[in-house]
Order: structure tokens, then sequence, then C-alpha cells
């Protein structure tokens, strides 16, 4: 086996383990779904955050960017 066959399962063990820990705490699909009604702003901001910059990069935004033009991407993001 090699070195990084070992790291890919080892992290799958991981992530199983982390897995079954946090799906314990949860009780139910709406508990899942909204975290308890008890996320903290700095959580839900930057979940939209990273939401919004998936989308940008995804879209290729950043490449007008790259090619000169900024504000092309300034116009085109909300």
């Amino acid at each position: 086996m090699s070195v990084y066959a070992i790291g890919v399962f080892a992290t799958f063990i991981v992530y199983v383990i982390v897995g079954n820990y946090a799906g314990k705490k949860v009780k139910g699909m709406e508990d899942y779904y909204v975290v308890g009604r008890n996320a903290p702003t700095v959580m839900i901001v930057g979940t939209l955050v990273a939401s919004f910059l998936s989308t940008v990069a995804f879209m290729g935004e950043t490449g007008f960017s790259y090619d000169g033009y900024p504000v092309l991407l300034l116009v085109l993001t909300p």
C-alpha cells in the first residue's frame, strides 16, 4: 500500500468517526438544517460568504478580474 492510499484511508476513517460523533447530537432533520436555532452570527455570515465565493469562483468571475476587467467583476456581483 502506498503512502497516499494510507492517507486517504486514514482520512476516511477520521471523517466517519467525526460524523458518527456529530450525528448523535442531532435530534432530527429540522434540528440538522437549522442548527437547533442556536447558530451564532459569525457562523451564519461565514456560511453565506463561503456560498457566495463558491458561486463566484464557479461562474468564472475571477477570470474576468484576472483578464483585466475588475470593474466587470464588481458589476456582476450582487
